[in-house]
């Protein structure tokens, strides 16, 4: 075997890890602060691979021996760095919310900024030293960056549905453990180099047998507010590519969204449920149908059942299942409920009950993208409902103001008009904000989708 193929092996392995340690890196900041913070994944990502061509163009080691020597000391040290970085970054306190006022701040950002790169600039130098190793074969070793890129996307996703994103964090270091041990065998002094990467390869596996770092979430966060209730405690994690779920026992934890102040009953237990720290609803114990009614009818998404009987019912995004709920309370006959995310109807199925008395097969869940189903769908509907999602507070703060919402545009409010029966109702539920910034854009949009469905 040439040395070729073994630097190829190598730069598989370190664009494989170091591109699903940014794409990581986008789950952990979106769950540790906000989504839009995530993006700062990329802006490292492309510091790192900027520093890494700088010194190698103001280093140039001019005879291959110095280069193979180099791109085995990148090798190691991508390794250790993808241990080391996030270790560390984590025992930084960084609140970013604090930027505007406090200059230790933009210091201790600083600090997360180069130790995030650190990854990135230590693998984008192993893979430069590669193409200089092979000026006459620079195809495989582009190639092959090429090739590591695919599987560390596909690695990333993976991971995520087997690991929660703590555990998933190790997985690169794994990877670029894997690229030592390949660019070791193309080393001229292999034993030495050989117990090396053996010894970089054991450290990249300690941090998922036991991850020595953890997430911490923004106390702005759902999350983190509903962990500090009295004898709160979280009784239930899944983890996927969509989200990290997470359900929270808590006995003052009550979620009713819109539920009026003239309402004087009991509210059902309920279990919290979190995706990526925010909170996307609760599972409920309803008891029997009426006690249910008794509470549902003093919901806002009560209105369209109280102007007529619904007996098909579309709930779009039913996940925590108080809208499910809240069809079957009032009589519908059969419930559709679109869900994105799996293990938030799982979670909500296992903490949370029906009404008592609502047959077993009246509702049917589809997992997946509600666009896609509504457009396959050749069903009519008496009541499409879009029940509102989350909290007030992340609506009213704006959080979202970034984030892509595919159920809430024109193309699909016609496709939700489209699938109505005869006197069908598209009931669409929302958080009021002040000065009123979405419930002004959804009755423009839906004004745009109907004459869309009905120009005349």
């Amino acid at each position: 075997m040439n040395r070729t193929s073994p630097r190829a092996l190598a730069v598989v392995c370190f664009s494989a890890g170091t591109l699903a340690y940014e794409i990581l890196l986008v789950r952990v900041f979106a769950i540790q602060h906000f989504h839009h913070f995530a993006y700062m994944a990329i802006g490292v990502a492309m510091l790192g691979f900027g520093v890494s061509g700088t010194a190698l163009a103001l280093a140039r080691p001019r005879d291959a021996q110095s280069r193979a020597r180099w791109f085995f000391s990148a090798s190691i040290a991508t390794t250790v760095a993808l241990v080391l970085s996030p270790m560390l970054v984590h025992q930084i306190s960084l609140d970013p919310t604090q930027l505007a006022w406090d200059l230790g701040e933009w210091v201790r950002l600083a600090v997360v900024y180069v130790l995030l790169a650190l990854p990135f600039a230590a693998g984008a130098l192993a893979i430069l030293l590669a193409l200089t190793l092979e000026p006459e074969r620079p195809g495989w070793i582009y190639g092959a960056s090429f090739i590591g890129s695919g599987l560390g996307a596909g690695l990333t996703i993976m991971v995520l549905w087997l690991l929660t994103p703590v555990s998933a964090l190790a997985a690169p270091a794994v990877a670029a453990g894997l690229g030592s041990m390949a660019a070791a065998h193309g080393s001229r002094r292999r034993t030495r180099a050989y117990a090396l990467a053996a010894l970089a390869f054991l450290i990249s596996i300690v941090p998922l047998v036991h991850p020595p770092w953890r997430l911490t979430l923004t106390p702005y966060k759902a999350l983190p507010q509903v962990g500090a209730f009295p004898a709160a405690r979280r009784v239930a994690e899944r983890s996927s590519p969509i989200g990290w779920v997470t359900a929270v026992s808590a006995p003052a934890f009550r979620y009713a969204p819109g539920l009026s102040l003239g309402f004087r009953g009991e509210l059902p237990p309920q279990t919290g449920l979190f995706v990526d720290g925010q909170l996307a609803g609760a599972a409920t114990k309803w008891g029997d149908k009426r006690a249910a009614k008794a509470m549902l009818d003093w919901l806002p998404t009560a209105l369209p059942y109280v102007l007529g009987q619904r007996n098909q019912v579309l709930v779009v995004g039913g996940g925590s299942g108080i809208e499910v709920a809240n069809a079957l309370a009032h009589g519908a006959r059969r419930v559709t409920a679109m869900e994105l995310d799996p293990h938030l109807v799982e979670l909500a199925q296992e903490f949370g009950t029906l009404p008592s008395g609502s047959p077993a097969d009246s509702v049917t869940w589809v997992l997946g993208d509600a666009r896609h189903h509504v457009a396959r769908s050749r069903d009519r509907f008496d009541l499409i409902t879009l029940g509102p999602g989350g909290a007030i507070g992340a609506g009213a703060a704006g959080v979202h103001a970034l984030g892509e919402d595919f159920l809430h545009t024109r193309e699909a409010y016609a496709e939700y008009l489209d699938r109505l029966a005869e006197g069908g109702v598209l009931s669409i539920t929302g958080w009021v904000s002040v000065p009123p910034r979405a419930n002004v854009r959804v009755m423009l949009t839906a004004v745009d989708a109907l004459r869309r469905v009905a120009p005349h």
